[in-house]
Formats: C-alpha cells, sequence, structure tokens
C-alpha cells in the first residue's frame, strides 16, 4: 500500500490510531532488543509495513492484527476513549499471532443482517458505519481485502468486537 491514502478515509476522533501501534510497537521493539526485520519474521508481515505504521491513514487488517497480537493488546484497546480488553476482545497470542486473519465473509454475514434489519442499502450502511463506500463493504463477501481504521469503524456500528471475526488457520 502506497504513503498517499485517497481522502475517502478522513480522519474520525475515535479511529484506530495507527500512530499509537507504532509507538508500541517500537518501544516494545526496543524492550526486547529486536529488529523491525526480526518482530516482522516473527509475524510474517514485512518490516516496512511495520516501520510504516507510524506514517499511514491506513493498513492492511491481517498485519495490524498479528502486530496487536503480539503485544499482548486488542484493536480496541488502540481505539482513543476504549478501555483496555474484555475478554471478548482478546486476540490469540504466541505462534497463533502469526497466522491470524479476519473472516471477511463473516464480517460481510453479519454487515448484511446488521444492514437489513435497519432497511439500509449497502450505500446508506457504508454511510452510516463510516466504510467509505458500499463496494467496500460488499467486496467482504469474497473474502475482500479488510483495512484498517475502516474496520474498526465498521465493527463499532455492528457494536461487534475484533475478535470475533478473527480466524487461524486451525480455527
Amino acid at each position: 500500500m502506497s504513503s498517499a491514502e485517497p481522502e475517502a478515509h478522513p480522519v474520525m476522533p475515535e479511529d484506530f490510531d495507527l500512530r499509537a501501534l507504532h509507538a508500541a510497537l517500537d518501544a516494545e521493539r526496543v524492550k526486547r532488543g529486536l529488529g523491525w526485520a526480526a518482530i516482522g519474521e516473527e509475524l510474517g508481515v514485512s518490516a516496512a509495513t511495520l516501520r510504516g505504521f507510524g506514517e499511514r491513514r491506513t493498513a492492511e487488517g491481517d498485519g495490524v492484527l498479528r502486530a496487536v497480537a503480539w503485544l499482548g493488546r486488542s484493536p480496541e484497546s488502540f481505539v482513543p476513549g476504549r478501555q483496555l480488553a474484555t475478554a471478548g476482545e482478546r486476540l490469540p497470542e504466541g505462534l497463533a499471532a502469526r497466522t491470524l486473519r479476519f473472516d471477511a465473509r463473516a464480517l460481510y454475514e453479519a454487515l448484511d443482517a446488521e444492514r437489513a434489519a435497519r432497511g439500509l442499502t449497502w450505500r446508506e450502511a457504508a454511510a452510516a458505519s463510516g466504510a467509505g463506500s458500499g463496494a467496500a463493504l460488499t467486496r467482504l463477501r469474497e473474502g475482500g481485502r479488510i483495512t484498517f481504521p475502516e474496520v474498526m469503524r465498521v465493527l463499532a456500528w455492528l457494536g461487534q468486537p475484533a475478535a470475533r471475526f478473527v480466524k487461524t488457520p486451525q480455527g
């Protein structure tokens, strides 16, 4: 992903804070005496991606999930005003962190159910949730790409923790 981000991704006060994630990663990296490449190898995420969290407005979802889990935190803990993780928000840690992925299809199903319950079109659901576009939401049906902070906006709209839509190859 390039560092130039389209205007379709406005910054919202309650957004997932990629800069705070970068700062937490950097502090933990220094504490453990590791380089960015070592963390990247451990997580299956490029070192450039990890270093770039502090400079981007959006980031690929699976890489963010893995970094957050490596820190022993929840994605919600990087949203200003949120408290630390509740039991339902905890991500798998340890070796499982390297394999975390969003279950885009499950997220699509939850979105579709909520959209239908509220009597909204996909465009209206995208506007209400802050997701950007209806097309971005409908692409999830095919396992489409998930990005931060948009996914956290959608999850807040659904009232669901990110952990509910996370999977590992074993689960």
